[in-house]
């Protein structure tokens, strides 16, 4: 049986909720009624993993600007792709000693405010030089385990922005790139991520930046390319993206200390290990799709739901004239 969760804590749907419509905008009702469509057509799918939490589900509605369509091909690639390349994004523990090796090494941290143009930001940095503790594939798959924590804590945003600090980058980390794996991270950030990239920003660009940046070019879109920044020691340019107000103190920034934000983020990673871990979340079943296909035509349990979702709708759509909401 297919299973939506909110991992952590219930979040209850708008249609066992109607006595308090009057609290919703009309936008609000109007993403509930996607959010009612999309969960009946998931609990139909039974190839998709058996339990997808509710704030991930919002996150892809709302990246597709509500298209339902874009937003099932989105999922369905999404998953592929994590299914496609298990030892990227299914093989993993964030406390195995691979990966507590390479957060001792390398912060990837989540800034706790929003931009002034709703945009999540992350800060990525080397704080250890040392090229023989840093692995590529670790690099990769501590990325995922920080992205994927921070979809079911922090809100959602109109955009991703990526800050990467590359003071303690050296060409040997470079060197250590696997094109294999740096094509399927790059390709999973801009076809299947639930979310869009609105701007790159490196900070204490070194001088073999321009190597970097070829490399770059053989995987990323024009549109990514033309939206990096590059910042030598003047950050005046950069406040002007990320404010000071987001910022840790390290950067000139006023929200806290760097080490602080890090605990924060190991610790959610650490209280998220059994989410990130569970097949439940992430392994699709191809075997199912047939199966489902011919008996979605046939089953009354199909019917049933899809009378399900229509009795929802005619619920929500009268109390929008209740409301007076055209």
């Amino acid at each position: 049986m297919l299973a939506l969760s909110t991992n952590d804590h219930d979040s209850s749907g708008l249609a066992e909720n109607i006595s308090d419509m009057s609290e919703y905008s009309e936008d609000e009702i109007l993403f509930q009624i996607k959010e009612l469509e999309l969960e009946e057509w998931y609990k139909t799918h039974p190839q998709l993993p058996r339990k997808i939490d509710k704030r991930v589900l919002k996150r892809f509605i709302y990246v597709n600007n509500g298209n339902l369509e874009e937003t099932k091909r989105l999922l369905e690639l999404n998953y592929k792709m994590r299914n496609q390349y298990a030892n990227v994004f299914i093989e993993r523990d964030p406390l195995d000693e691979a990966s507590k090796q390479y957060l001792n090494l390398c912060d990837i941290i989540p800034l706790p405010s929003l931009t002034k143009d709703n945009c999540s930001v992350v800060l990525y940095r080397l704080r250890d030089r040392s090229v023989d503790k840093f692995n590529f594939i670790d690099s990769v798959k501590c990325f995922f385990m920080m992205l994927d924590t921070r979809s079911i804590y922090d809100e959602i945003s109109d955009g991703e922005i990526a800050v990467i600090d590359m003071s303690q980058c050296t060409l040997r980390h470079v060197s250590k790139i696997t094109f294999s794996l740096l094509r399927i991270q790059t390709k999973f950030v801009q076809e299947a991520l639930p979310s869009k990239i609105k701007g790159v920003h490196f900070l204490n660009s070194p001088p073999f930046m321009e190597n970097v940046l070829r490399l770059l070019k053989l995987f990323l879109n024009s549109e990514i390319i033309q939206m990096m920044n590059f910042h030598l020691t003047n950050w005046d340019k950069f406040y002007e993206f990320v404010s000071k107000d987001i910022l840790p103190l390290e950067y000139g920034g006023k929200a806290g200390k760097l080490c602080d934000l890090r605990n924060i983020w190991l610790k959610r990673l650490k209280d998220q290990r059994s989410y990130l871990m569970s097949p439940e979340y992430w392994i699709i079943d191809d075997s199912k799709i047939m199966k489902s296909s011919s008996s979605s035509s046939s089953s009354s349990s199909s019917s049933s739901s899809s009378l399900s979702i229509n009795n929802n709708n005619s619920r929500l759509i009268k109390n929008l004239q209740v409301l007076n909401i055209d």
